[in-house]
């Protein structure tokens, strides 16, 4: 069965990954002017009369190129999920010690009517997960176009790697931070979010912010916004208040991460994305961001970041079908 990695070599073309680079969109060229940061194997067919997109990782070679040669500190997973926006996002086990995986793992993608193929992408990106309170390291993404996406029959491809191809098509969060040292008190007003993905069955999300505050040997503390209903550009205009240690042993190992949510009457509520702050950040805007808090020392300090994907660990694999546009 489809569902086993069954089917046949196809011709190498006949499902031809989309390129963020220059190079040719042949998969068999592994060179660009990005370098090489490998290539990876899977496997995809859409079945008509079940709706359903099939996706087998089946392994990867070379990820990381040069840049990942340490290899005993590699632990290695991908993230699958529809684009346009994060539709049914899953995401494989880790394989440690390598930079050639085997995963082996079938992924299923339901309700893909075939007329929604022809807008639609399966993309791919590859991690290394990170210890503590740090983002996975993003390695590289392949994303295939499913207009040409094969019938019936498991299409085998071997597909370069390539940089991340431009911003998250997440939406952004406007929030504001201000650090009293003296008081010990940090305070955090989530202001507003803008361009949230829609839904594909229920349309604009139902939003709300969830604030963490995490220290080093302290208490994680939490605080969320109210939701907000129906809206891709939700107005929070919320504040929260902390008291958290400001030695600067502790401030220099203190995250801020705002989590932004789609309550749902089903399951769990769906994580959109994140913005990160403290030691957590990864992003320049994060980054400049917290600097700014921790030298204006009692002053508000607004900034806009775009929402990035969610840690790997805020939601499990073969995740409910949750569609994004």
């Amino acid at each position: 069965s489809c569902g086993g990695g069954g089917g046949g070599q196809s011709p190498r073309g006949s499902l031809t990954p989309m390129t963020n680079s220059p190079c040719s969109s042949n998969c068999s060229s592994r060179k660009s002017s990005f370098g090489d940061l490998g290539d990876i194997k899977v496997g995809i067919v859409y079945i008509r009369n079940v709706e359903n997109v099939t996706v087998r990782i089946i392994k990867a070679r070379n990820v990381g190129g040069v840049f990942k040669s340490n290899q005993k500190d590699l632990r290695i997973y991908c993230k699958i999920c529809l684009t346009p926006g994060k539709q049914q996002k899953q995401h494989t086990h880790d394989v440690e010690g390598t930079q050639d995986p085997v995963f082996k793992e079938t992924f299923l993608f339901k309700g893909m009517k075939a007329e929604q193929l022809q807008k639609c992408q399966v993309r791919i990106r590859v991690y290394n997960k990170c210890s503590g309170l740090r983002r996975d390291e993003f390695l590289g993404e392949t994303r295939l176009p499913l207009n040409t996406l094969p019938e019936s029959e498991l299409t085998k491809i071997w597909c370069d790697l390539q940089p991340k191809s431009g911003i998250e098509d997440l939406g952004s969060l406007t929030v504001s931070v201000c650090l009293e040292k003296n008081a010990g008190i940090l305070t955090v007003s989530v202001i507003r979010g803008k361009d949230l993905p829609r839904n594909i069955l229920t349309g604009a999300p139902d939003p709300y912010v969830k604030i963490l505050i995490v220290q080093e040997s302290r208490a994680v503390l939490m605080k969320k916004t109210k939701t907000k209903k129906k809206t891709t550009c939700p107005v929070f205009k919320e504040v929260f208040t902390f008291h958290v240690s400001t030695s600067p042993e502790d401030l220099d190992h203190t995250s801020v991460e705002l989590t932004v949510y789609d309550r749902t009457k089903i399951l769990s509520d769906d994580v959109i994305g994140q913005v990160k702050l403290g030691c957590s950040a990864t992003e320049e805007n994060e980054i400049r961001h917290w600097e700014d808090i921790m030298d204006n020392n009692g002053q508000p300090c607004p900034a806009t970041h775009d929402i990035m994907e969610p840690d790997e660990t805020m939601y499990l694999p073969h995740a409910s079908g949750t569609t994004y546009l």
